[in-house]
């Protein structure tokens, strides 16, 4: 089950948005200003993720993670799945890195969009490491503006 996370509820699930950002004063920047989703099995909290309404048409998920045993079991998909159904006709951004999470992404239909030069080495005290190798770019990456399905009727030119 998927809920939304009351704002005074947030600071619950912490150590899940620390999987996906280890940095807290990033996340504390996001937090609040973001719509909160957690993923339950049994009672416990297995995925969350943080999306930013940037404007009337676009929106931007801060942050997805899902708690390091339980990866590479559908969670993230789920969660994906549900956040793309809300964001329906609109153009979803997401600040990624790394060459398995990029992959992630791309399964949905996300395409690369830019390069943030040098984000991570300007942005974190420390350095991020994936799959050992220094990570100092952020990759953004956009499903465009989807329109809403209509009944199953093409338009046709």
């Amino acid at each position: 089950m998927i809920t939304v996370v009351p704002d005074e509820e947030k600071h619950k699930y912490m150590h899940l948005l620390l999987e996906g950002d280890e940095y807290l004063p990033m996340i504390l920047k996001y937090l609040q200003k973001g719509s909160m989703y957690a993923l339950f099995e049994d009672g416990v909290a297995i995925t969350a993720a943080v999306v930013l309404t940037l404007d009337e048409e676009t929106a931007e998920i801060k942050n997805i993670a899902t708690l390091s045993e339980k990866r590479g079991k559908g969670y993230g998909t789920r969660m994906m799945e549900y956040i793309l159904n809300l964001l329906e006709g609109k153009k979803v951004t997401v600040g990624t890195s790394g060459e398995r999470n990029i992959r992630f992404y791309e399964r949905f239909g996300f395409r690369y969009e830019r390069t943030l030069k040098d984000f991570f080495s300007l942005n974190y005290p420390n350095p991020i490491i994936e799959d050992g190798i220094v990570i100092r770019d952020m990759t953004v990456l956009a499903l465009g503006n989807r329109h809403k399905k209509h009944d199953g009727a093409r338009h046709q030119a």
